[in-house]
């Protein structure tokens, strides 16, 4: 049976939301969405429907694969937020073909590489990724928890005062100045929907880091929380997390996602502190012939 590509921004948009559910109703994490959860989705993670794609086997759509693209300091990059395929169509090369064409609009596009991410256990992913040149680039753990046992002595006098999402983004810049996973970078927090919460720490009148958190009925993402370079290793990380429990004692579970494995501190203190990590993914990359050519403007 012959496979055909049509843009998803020229269909009717319910055919790329039962596609998508039903590509990952089996999942390791089964997703679902109805069609204003996608859209928002869409929105948040930049993802272009000219350059996402769904396939067709026949008259029936069997996979399709989404992609972001965002201007990076040293050029254009370009995501596959998402590619799945319907059950009854897998192992047929339905795959293979979303992710050239992928590639294919990114090297068209001048992007610089293409990054994914893919859950540790989903060796077959990784095995097909690998085949296209895909290289494993950093290692992403994700973690939750319940109400921790915080030791309530270290407190160092820390308040939480509410701000902005401009004024998160820069406390971000001061404490992040590597690259964040595309998920929790400050581009997606820019586009961030309501609810949402963002804090200054405070202590002595002096700012000693911020958190950003979105709430849910019973849960909480912590979407990004940092600490100033120089209040750093004072305990200040434990503190924020206690006066977050404290402001937002409801909640009942937490998680943080997409923590890169090289920020040891974030990682040591979530497992001392007794966290549960599901699910590690792998970022992986992959440089296109365009490479090193002259960088765009950055946003």
């Amino acid at each position: 049976m012959s496979i055909r590509l049509t843009p998803a921004g020229t269909l009717d948009f319910d055919v790329l939301v039962d596609v998508f559910n039903k590509a990952f109703a089996d999942y390791f994490m089964p997703v679902y969405h109805e069609a204003e959860g996608l859209r928002k989705y869409i929105y948040t993670q930049d993802i272009d429907l000219g350059s996402s794609f769904v396939a067709f086997s026949g008259k029936e759509a069997s996979g399709f694969v989404l992609t972001g693209i965002r201007k990076a300091e040293d050029g254009l990059m370009v995501r596959v937020d998402s590619m799945g395929v319907a059950p009854k169509y897998r192992r047929k090369g339905v795959a293979t073909i979303l992710l050239t064409e992928s590639r294919r609009q990114a090297e068209a596009m001048g992007a610089k590489r293409i990054i994914l991410e893919v859950i540790q256990a989903n060796s077959r992913a990784i095995s097909l990724y690998t085949k296209q040149g895909y290289q494993v680039a950093r290692e992403l753990k994700n973690f939750q928890w319940g109400q921790l046992p915080l030791p309530g002595e270290i407190s160092l006098g820390l308040t939480l005062r509410p701000m902005g999402l401009e004024e998160a983004e820069a406390a971000s810049r001061l404490c992040y100045t590597y690259q964040l996973p595309w998920q929790i970078d400050r581009l997606t927090m820019k586009k961030l929907g309501k609810p949402y919460e963002c804090f200054r720490a405070e202590t002595g009148g002096q700012s000693v880091g911020f958190a950003v958190l979105v709430p849910r009925e019973d849960s909480a993402h912590l979407f990004q929380m940092g600490v100033i370079p120089a209040a750093r290793r004072k305990g200040v990380a434990v503190a924020m997390l206690g006066e977050l429990q404290r402001a937002f004692a409801h909640l009942s579970r937490w998680s943080a996602l997409y923590v890169p494995a090289e920020e040891r501190a974030a990682v040591g203190l979530a497992e001392k502190l007794g966290c549960q990590e599901f699910f590690p993914q792998y970022e992986m990359q992959l440089f296109l012939p365009g490479y090193g050519r002259r960088p765009l403007e950055p946003h």
